[in-house]
C-alpha cells in the first residue's frame, strides 16, 4: 500500500528562486510565473521501494459544453520526474516512527504564451467557470426559441504517478486555482496607431452656420501598461492623449482666441470585456458557428471623470511681414487620461478553439472651456489587444520603471511551501534612460 500527500501553492508572481535553496533557473523568463508544491510518501514505503520514480506532471484543459454538444481543448502540460533518491526525512522531530515521511519539493515554470500545435503563440487563461443561455431559431414559424444552457470551466491540476519499474502503482493529483498570473498587462491598439478622430462641434455652432476650427484627438502611445496597484487591489491605466487645433487669426472687431487656454474635457469612459465559448471550434475559417453552438457573455464598467489639457508653448507665433494671407496658429494640447481598470481586465486577450475573450473600450469625449471656440465632442469604440508584459531581456522600458513586487501567500501552514526571494538582478553595464524635458511657459508657472 502506498500512502502520498500532495501539497501545491498558489502561483507566485515575479521572480523568485525555487524554494528550499534550489539553484534558480537560467532559462526563467523574467515574466514568468512559478508554481511550488511537495510530495509527500510515508518512510516505509520508501524503504521498501514500493516506487522507483514519480512523474510530476501540471496540466489544464478547457471543457465547453452548449447543449447535448461537449467539447475538451488541452492547454498546457509540462512535466518533472524524480526519482526516489530525491525524497529526503521530514524534520519534524514531534512525529512518532509510524508517522514520519520523506518528501520532495517541485517546481514549474508557467510561461505567460503557450506556442499551440498550429504555431500560434496564444496566453495561458485564468482558471474560471462561465454559464450562459442561447436559443435556436424557431423552425416553420410557430415554435417558440428553445433556450440551450451551456458552461465552460477552465481546470488545472497537478499530478504525480508513481511508477515501478515502469509499471504504475500509484497515483494522486491536486486542482490548483490559476485566479492571478499577470501582475502587469500591456493594452495596445488593434488599428495601429496614431489614431487621430474628428471631434465635432456642437448642435448649436453647426445650427448657426459657423466656421468651427477643426479639432482633432490623437492617441498616439503604441502600448500602454496595466499596473496592479497591491495597497488598493485595482489595475491602474493611463493613457495619452494629444488635441490639435488650427486657429485662423480674426477678423477685425471679432473675438480672438487665446491659444494659451487650457482645455476643459469631460470623459466618460465604458470597459468592455466579451467572453465567448462553443462547442464547435470558433476559429474556423470561413465556417459560420450556428446559434446553438456558441455563447457570449460581456460585462462593462463605466467612470467619469475631468481632464485638464494644457497647450505647449509656441516659439513662433509672429505673422511674416508682407505676406498676402495671414497664415494658422497651430493649438496643441496635451494630458493623461488616467483610468481605474475593472477586473474583468486581469488577463490578455484569448483566442483560444473553444474559448475567445476581447476587449472593446468606449471613449466619450467632450471639450469646452476655450473661449472662442464653440463646445466638441467625440465618441469611439477602441478595440484592445491586451497581453501579458513581458520586456524582453536587456532591453530598457521606455518611459517605465519596472519593480517586481511579490506576495506572501498567507494559506500555507507551517509545514507549506517557504518561497526564497532573491533581490532581482543587475545587469551590468546598463544604464537608466535620462528623459529631458522643455521647462513650461511662464503662464505654467
Amino acid at each position: 500500500m502506498l500512502y502520498a500527500l500532495l501539497k501545491v501553492a498558489s502561483p507566485s508572481e515575479g521572480e523568485a528562486i525555487p524554494p528550499y535553496s534550489q539553484p534558480p533557473s537560467e532559462h526563467q523568463h523574467p515574466a514568468s510565473s512559478r508554481l511550488d508544491g511537495r510530495l509527500s510518501v510515508l518512510e516505509a514505503c520508501v524503504d521498501k521501494g514500493v516506487f522507483d520514480t514519480v512523474q510530476l506532471r501540471f496540466r489544464g484543459i478547457i471543457l465547453s459544453s452548449v447543449g447535448c454538444n461537449s467539447a475538451i481543448e488541452d492547454i498546457i502540460t509540462l512535466t518533472d520526474v524524480k526519482p526516489l533518491s530525491h525524497f529526503r526525512p521530514s524534520t519534524a522531530s514531534t512525529r512518532s516512527d509510524s508517522e514520519k515521511a520523506r518528501h520532495v519539493d517541485f517546481y514549474f515554470e508557467l510561461p505567460a504564451n503557450i506556442c499551440t500545435l498550429d504555431g500560434v503563440s496564444r496566453s495561458l487563461p485564468l482558471s474560471a467557470t462561465i454559464s450562459g443561455t442561447t436559443s435556436t431559431a424557431p423552425r416553420g414559424g410557430l415554435n417558440d426559441p428553445q433556450l440551450i444552457q451551456g458552461n465552460c470551466e477552465v481546470s488545472y491540476w497537478v499530478e504525480a504517478q508513481f511508477c515501478l519499474a515502469g509499471r504504475e502503482v500509484g497515483f494522486i493529483c491536486e486542482h490548483v486555482r490559476m485566479l492571478s498570473l499577470y501582475p502587469r498587462l500591456r493594452a495596445s491598439l488593434t488599428k495601429g496607431l496614431p489614431l487621430t478622430i474628428r471631434a465635432k462641434p456642437d448642435l448649436l455652432a453647426r445650427c448657426r452656420l459657423q466656421k468651427s476650427p477643426a479639432l482633432e484627438v490623437a492617441l498616439y502611445e503604441p502600448d500602454m501598461t496595466i499596473d496592479h496597484d497591491t495597497k488598493s487591489g485595482k489595475r491602474q491605466m493611463s493613457i495619452p492623449i494629444a488635441v490639435t487645433m488650427d486657429i485662423h487669426p480674426p477678423a477685425a472687431g471679432a473675438d480672438s482666441l487665446d491659444a494659451r487656454q487650457s482645455l476643459k474635457c469631460s470623459v466618460e469612459a465604458r470597459f468592455e470585456a466579451h467572453t465567448r465559448f462553443s462547442s464547435g471550434p470558433l476559429l474556423s475559417n470561413g465556417e459560420r458557428i450556428l446559434p446553438d453552438e456558441a455563447i457570449s457573455k460581456s460585462t462593462a464598467s463605466t467612470q467619469k471623470s475631468t481632464v485638464l489639457f494644457r497647450p505647449l508653448p509656441l516659439y513662433d507665433d509672429q505673422d511674416i511681414p508682407g505676406a498676402k494671407s495671414k497664415r494658422r496658429h497651430p493649438y496643441v494640447a496635451t494630458s493623461h487620461l488616467d483610468l481605474s481598470v475593472p477586473d474583468a481586465f486581469s488577463q490578455p486577450s484569448l483566442r483560444w478553439k473553444h474559448l475567445t475573450r476581447t476587449y472593446t473600450l468606449h471613449l466619450s469625449l467632450n471639450f469646452h472651456g476655450l473661449q472662442g471656440a464653440p463646445r466638441y465632442s467625440v465618441c469611439r469604440h477602441i478595440p484592445l489587444s491586451v497581453s501579458a508584459h513581458a520586456p524582453i531581456s536587456g532591453e530598457a522600458p521606455k518611459n517605465d520603471v519596472i519593480v517586481s513586487i511579490l506576495e506572501a501567500n498567507d494559506n500555507l501552514d507551517a509545514e507549506g511551501i517557504m518561497t526564497t526571494l532573491r533581490p532581482s538582478d543587475h545587469i551590468p553595464g546598463e544604464k537608466g534612460i535620462e528623459q529631458t524635458r522643455s521647462p513650461p511657459p511662464p503662464y505654467f508657472r
